[in-house]
């Protein structure tokens, strides 16, 4: 018996399954049938959720490392801070200079303006003190000029009321004087009732002298 040759022909490993009588032969390869995904693991969907978690948290670590360098960035430094506290300071104490300037220069000004009322009122008691003085010796003087003129009528003391000496008056009408040794039963010593230009001679020792409607007498000597 001899043995039959092994059988070399590619086709007889190769299953013929049609499909339907009428469909054409479909060869099918068993390695590609193993290989080959089935429909329902065509129809399922990939899961993708890793991924976009990944990229999410990738964003936040993003976004939160550009904040913090934005911060930092934003934020000054202590130099900065130190800086401006200096600017400030010194604005502070040029304003406070400037108030103190202010102040010595009113309380300066007030301090002279003190100074001036002081003097003044000084004055002005000074000046008081002068016219006082003026009044007091100027009072003697007036009260003895004013017993050398008689200006209205009535009843005058020699050396008392009226200096004694020669005294002249223009009458205008009916002028009455009289020259009297004075008290209360006085005796005339000299009287006329006369109109114009009159003239009467007061002697020291007269005690009174009268005079009626003659006008004003004024002592000439």
């Amino acid at each position: 018996m001899t043995d039959s040759p092994a059988n070399t022909d590619p086709t007889t490993e190769l299953k013929l399954e049609p499909a339907h009588p009428e469909d054409p032969v479909q060869f099918s390869d068993p390695e590609s049938e193993s290989s080959a995904p089935s429909a329902d693991e065509r129809r399922k969907p990939r899961k993708r959720w890793p991924l976009v978690f990944a990229g999410s948290v990738i964003l936040v670590l993003v976004s939160a490392t550009a904040g913090a360098v934005i911060s930092d960035r934003a934020q000054p430094s202590d130099t900065e801070i130190q800086a401006h506290i200096d600017n400030a300071v010194a604005e502070r104490n040029k304003q406070l200079d400037v108030r103190q300037s202010t102040l010595e220069a009113r309380e300066s000004t007030a301090a002279g303006v003190e100074q001036r009322n002081k003097q003044t009122q000084q004055q002005q008691a000074t000046f008081a003190q002068q016219l006082t003085d003026r009044e007091n010796k100027l009072k003697p003087r007036e009260a003895e000029a004013a017993k050398n003129t008689i200006r209205t009528d009535g009843t005058y003391r020699v050396g008392i009321d009226i200096n004694p000496g020669t005294y002249t008056a223009t009458a205008p009408s009916r002028c009455y004087w009289e020259r009297n040794t004075g008290g209360a039963q006085g005796d005339i010593i000299e009287n006329e009732l006369s109109s114009g230009p009159q003239v009467v001679t007061i002697a020291a020792s007269d005690g009174t002298f009268e005079t009626s409607r003659c006008g004003v007498w004024t002592r000439q000597n």
